[in-house]
Parts: C-alpha cells; structure tokens; sequence
C-alpha cells in the first residue's frame, strides 16, 4: 500500500494515512485492486490491526515494587473489508496469514504488519444502493515469541553442579530446560526486560553431552550439542 503524510511533525515523525493505493498483491487475495468493481476486481474498502498483550507483575511480601514482570498471553488481529459484488471469491480455513506493508512514494517500507493465525470470521454484509461487501476477521493468539539459543558460557565448569550460562532471545517463561539424560531443576532468566537473553542453571547431575532444549511459553529452542565434562569413569567400571 501507498501513504501520504500529513501533519506536523514533533519528534518522531507519525503518519495519517488517507488516499492510500495498493501497490502490490499477491496470494490468494490477488484479485484485490484500486480499481475494485469497477476493474473488474475485488476492492478493499479498509483495513485495521490491533495488538494487544496480558503483562502480570509477580509481587513478593513487604516489597512495594514488583519483583518481576511476566509477559502473557499477546493477541494480534487484523480485519479486511472488500467489495465484492459477485460473491466470487470466499476464504476458508484454519490457517492464514495476511501481511501489510506501507511503503512510501519512492517503495520504501515505513511500517509493516503481520497476522499468521485462524480466520475466525467471515461476513457478508448488502444493503439497499450500496456495493456487497465481504468482512474478514484473522486472529493470532500467543504468548510470547518463540524462543532460540545462541550460545553457553561455563566458567572453570566440572560437569554437574556447575552453573552453566544459556544466551539466546525470547527466554522469558521458561518451564523447562532439558539436557541429554536429564532435566534441570534449578533456573532463572536475567537480562533485558523485552527481550530476557540469559538463562542461568544448575547442570543437573545425570546429564551428558548433547543438545540443550529449552522450553518456553512461546516455543521450544534446541541449542547446539555442549560438552558436560561429566566424569563417566563409573560408566567404564
């Protein structure tokens, strides 16, 4: 979609978007075009995206000031409104995604908005002297976005017991770390407040070298194989 901007502008400059243009389509709504019925196509009336997130402070006894704050359940949902006179084209499914990008005159993307998630509505709305009209509804529902695991720090490390650094993005909410042959039972995360980049655990002490998964609220991470540097001579016995 095309934009013009209007308006003063104090700090950071925003948008009011108004005689906007589609520029580009593609996909299974590629008959959508400006011209809309007159072309021949199906003509986007408009268009709206919303975001909304549960944020849950953790308080402990006789401290005013929260001790963390827990990042929930996030929803994300956007709604089309098309002219479509004939009625030929309706969606169905539960998986779509739709993506909008907002670029300027000269195609340089100033903002962009995506929905992957369920069509959970689809409406046809006619009214005496005014175009049929389609209205879709596509929601996303989530709790945070997937984990991933970078890298491991462990200094002077002997194997179990030892505390081993797990760095990556998205580590908030973990409920699980799991080594090869065994699961840690002693964790916490630290690290940026949006984004939670270090996980700090207790190696646990039947683990053995392999892969590390970590599981999150938004997903699970498989890391790269880490050498436990556990003593096996009793596995040799």
């Amino acid at each position: 979609m095309g934009y013009a901007e209007k308006g003063k502008t104090e700090g950071r400059p925003y948008l009011n978007y108004f005689d906007s243009s589609i520029t580009q389509v593609s996909g299974e709504m590629d008959e959508v075009s400006n011209d809309g019925v007159d072309g021949g196509d199906l003509g986007l009336v408009g268009a709206d995206y919303n975001f909304s997130s549960h944020i849950e402070p953790v308080y402990t006894v006789d401290n005013a000031m929260p001790r963390e704050v827990r990042f929930l359940q996030k929803q994300t949902t956007v709604n089309m409104d098309i002219r479509n006179p004939d009625l030929k084209q309706t969606y169905n499914g539960n998986n779509m995604e739709l993506q909008f990008r907002l670029m300027d005159s000269g195609s340089q993307v100033m903002e962009s908005f995506k929905v992957r998630g369920k069509l959970y509505s689809q409406n046809t709305t006619a009214t005496v002297g005014q175009y049929i009209s389609n209205s879709l509804s596509l929601r996303q529902d989530s709790y945070q976005d997937s984990p991933t695991i970078t890298s491991y720090s462990c200094t002077a490390c002997t194997g179990p017991g030892s505390a081993l650094y797990i760095f990556g993005t998205n580590l908030e909410n973990t409920v699980s770390i799991r080594f090869q042959n065994d699961e840690a039972t002693d964790w916490y995360v630290f690290g940026d407040a949006s984004s939670y980049y270090t996980l700090r655990c207790i190696i646990p002490p039947e683990a053995i070298d392999g892969p590390i998964e970590v599981e999150t609220l938004g997903g699970i991470a498989i890391g790269p194989p880490y050498n436990i540097n556990a003593n096996t001579s009793i596995w040799n016995a």
